[in-house]
């Protein structure tokens, strides 16, 4: 069988019915023929059983070919947003969210003038290869947050992004409505919040060409900000806040970026290493442990 991230997939055995009993082979004149993996038991005829094994890993045990589609992730979100044809309406720029659990109506807002885009953006991991479908926004073309005052401003809450930063800007590629922001500072990440600054060192640049995940974490007391390229490395920075500085979710996206999923949780979000791990199971390389 094969051992996989998720677990154990047993092979296909096909056989004719009934079997046939089991026989004797000499372990001197069995071989393998390369052309149909046909065992012969040492003599010139194909035996009447043979396995098939159907598993999800290549031969060298390199690749998963079978993941999450990232709309299915993030399944306890209060709000997804995922681009995909049927929710983005690419004559008005209106990214409707793919699970919204609000009394309001939650949706992203482009320039009519200057729209964001859905394409596919192509990189590599290891082996891999991936192409997943991404809202493309750039300077000129942002998106903007329009909740219809339902979460405009809140505590307790957690914002999970799987982005690829594109080209380096002299603006901040996120802009909250009460002035915060979020903007790439050398190899790390620098948020401001409330005329509070502060940072997230990592070590390598925020512009990798492949998927960056942040998670934007606000409980009462605290707000924190972790990114990383990986569950288990996550890089983070805080700042202290207190009750009467409610941090505003009017927000504008409005970097060189391409946008995988942006969801949004009202409480109890999980760990923001469960939430990044969801992201990766779809957006980035798994690590196969074997396969036979």
């Amino acid at each position: 069988m094969a051992i996989v991230p998720y677990g154990f997939v047993t092979p296909q055995v096909r056989y004719p019915d009934p079997p046939p009993a089991p026989r004797e082979v000499s372990q001197r004149t069995v071989s393998v023929i390369p052309d149909d993996y046909a065992v012969y038991n040492g003599r010139p005829r194909v035996p009447q059983i043979w396995c098939n094994a159907s598993t999800l890993v290549t031969a060298d045990g390199t690749y998963y070919t079978e993941r999450d589609a990232l709309q299915d992730v993030q399944e306890d979100a209060f709000v997804s947003f995922v681009p995909l044809t049927d929710s983005y309406d690419d004559v008005t720029g209106v990214w409707t969210p793919v699970r919204d659990e609000s009394v309001s109506r939650y949706r992203m807002e482009g320039d009519i003038s200057s729209k964001p885009f859905l394409d596919e953006v192509e990189y590599r991991l290891g082996n891999e290869r991936f192409a997943p479908e991404a809202m493309v926004v750039s300077v000129e073309s942002p998106l903007t947050s329009n909740f219809n005052s339902g979460f405009d401003e809140s505590f307790d809450f957690t914002l999970g992004m799987a982005i690829n930063l594109r080209n380096p800007t002299d603006i901040p590629f996120m802009n909250f409505g009460n002035g915060g922001w979020i903007a790439v500072s050398g190899t790390g990440l620098e948020a401001n919040y409330l005329g509070q600054s502060f940072g997230v060192t990592m070590p390598f640049s925020a512009y990798m060409q492949k998927p960056l995940y942040l998670v934007l974490d606000v409980q009462e007391g605290y707000l924190r900000l972790m990114c990383g390229l990986a569950a288990d490395k996550l890089y983070q920075g805080t700042a202290p806040i207190s009750r009467d500085d409610a941090i505003s979710l009017v927000f504008n996206l409005q970097g060189d970026m391409d946008v995988f999923s942006l969801d949004l949780w009202s409480a109890e979000a999980p760990a923001p290493a469960e939430i990044v791990s969801r992201y990766a199971s779809t957006l980035g390389a798994h690590k196969t442990v074997g396969a036979y």
